[in-house]
Formats: structure tokens, C-alpha cells, sequence
């Protein structure tokens, strides 16, 4: 089922969010590279394979079986594209315009 979440405005980041950390790891779009040497200036997610022959795929954040220390959108790490972990998943967005 679903709820409002309005009362989580109330503890805006600096960037206006909130929420974000601490449920479950989070799927990110980029091929797993050990080093951001190479990754796009964009900040567009990284596809190509020349320096890593890795399918592992990128998930940031931490979820409510990690460490605190990991619980931020710094932290990430790799997983297998067909890893099923109950600790990773993914953000499904709205624009509410």
C-alpha cells in the first residue's frame, strides 16, 4: 500500500530531499569501475566497458541491514546485474508538475 510522505519535508538535506538514505541500496544505471578516472564530465551514467570487463553494475546508498557510515549516496559498491539481495532496489520518481 501506499501513504503520504508530506512529513518528511520537514527534514529537507541541502539539496531539498529527504528520505533517501537507509531503506535499501539503490540501483544505479553505470557499469562497475573501480575509479571515477574516465567517467563522463556529465554526470550521465557510465556505459562503456574499456576499462573494465566487469557486468557488475553500480548501487549506492545504504539500507537498514548496513552500517550507518554507509547509509549516503557517496557510498557504493557492486553487484551482479542478476543479484536479487532484499537490501537493493530501486526509486521509482514522479513528477508531481
Amino acid at each position: 500500500s501506499t501513504r503520504p510522505v508530506g512529513w518528511a519535508r520537514v527534514f529537507l538535506n541541502g539539496f531539498g530531499l529527504s528520505g533517501m538514505h537507509g531503506n535499501v541500496m539503490e540501483w544505479c544505471q553505470d557499469k562497475w569501475h573501480a575509479s571515477y578516472d574516465g567517467a563522463p564530465a556529465d554526470a550521465s551514467a557510465r556505459m562503456s566497458n574499456e576499462r573494465s570487463a566487469s557486468a557488475d553494475r553500480v548501487v549506492r546508498g545504504g539500507s537498514w541491514s548496513d552500517h550507518a557510515s554507509r547509509c549516503r549516496s557517496a557510498f557504493r559498491t557492486k553487484l551482479h546485474p542478476r543479484s536479487q539481495p532484499p537490501t537493493v532496489g530501486l526509486r521509482v520518481v514522479m513528477d508531481g508538475a
